[in-house]
C-alpha cells in the first residue's frame, strides 16, 4: 500500500511512514512505522494523544530556545547561565509520552534551533526540527480520517461498482497518486 505520509524524508531513506492499511473486513487502520521493528496502530484516540504529546514537546523545545536567546542577548548572560536556567525549567516538567514513545525537546548547542527527540525504551529512534514535528503531528491527526475515507471508498467500489475485493484494495491503495502528497522534509 502506498504511504499516506512519509514524514521527515521525502527520499524515503529514513522517516516515519504513516499509512492506511486494509484489514480482512474491509476496514482500514492507520499504521505509523517508526522503524522496521516498531510499528504502531493509531486509533483516533491514540493519534490524538501522540500528536498532542509531540506538539507539547515541540512547544517546550521552542520555548527553551527562546529563553536561551533572551538570556544571552537581552540580559547579556553567558551560555552557562542560560543552560542552567533551561535545565532548571526542564527539571520541573513531567515526561511527555504517548504510544510507548517519549518525546524530548532540545535546543541545538551550535545553531540554537529547537528540535524534538523520539525515544523508545530510552534509546533515540528519531529527531525532527520543530516545524517538521508540527507537520508530522497534523498528519497523524489527519490519518484516521483518511483511513475512514479509504474504507468508505472500498465499500462503494465493492457495492456500487461491483469490483472484487483485490481490485478494490488496489484502487484504494493507488489513491495517493491522485492526491496532493503528504510529505514532510526536515529542512
Amino acid at each position: 500500500m502506498e504511504p499516506l505520509i512519509l514524514d521527515d524524508d521525502p527520499e524515503g531513506r529514513a522517516g516515519f511512514l504513516i499509512s492506511s492499511e486494509p484489514t480482512m473486513h474491509g476496514t482500514y487502520v492507520v499504521t505509523l512505522a517508526i522503524s522496521p521493528d516498531f510499528i504502531l496502530t493509531l486509533t483516533p484516540t491514540r493519534a490524538t494523544a501522540y500528536a498532542a504529546a509531540l506538539v507539547t514537546a515541540a512547544q517546550q523545545a521552542e520555548y527553551d530556545a527562546a529563553v536561551y536567546a533572551q538570556i544571552t542577548t537581552r540580559l547579556g548572560l553567558g551560555r552557562d547561565e542560560a543552560v542552567l536556567l533551561v535545565q532548571a525549567m526542564r527539571g520541573d516538567r513531567l515526561p511527555i509520552e504517548a504510544s510507548g514513545i517519549q518525546f524530548v525537546g532540545g535546543v541545538s548547542d551550535r545553531l540554537k534551533h529547537p528540535f524534538v527527540h523520539f525515544l523508545k525504551d530510552g534509546e533515540m529512534i528519531g529527531q525532527m526540527d520543530v516545524p517538521s514535528a508540527r507537520r508530522h503531528a497534523l498528519h497523524v491527526l489527519e490519518a484516521p480520517a483518511a483511513a475512514d475515507l479509504d474504507a468508505l471508498y472500498h465499500r462503494v467500489l465493492r457495492s456500487l461498482i461491483g469490483v472484487d475485493d483485490p481490485v478494490a484494495r488496489s484502487v484504494v491503495g493507488n489513491i495517493s497518486d491522485h492526491r496532493e502528497p503528504w510529505t514532510v522534509s526536515n529542512e
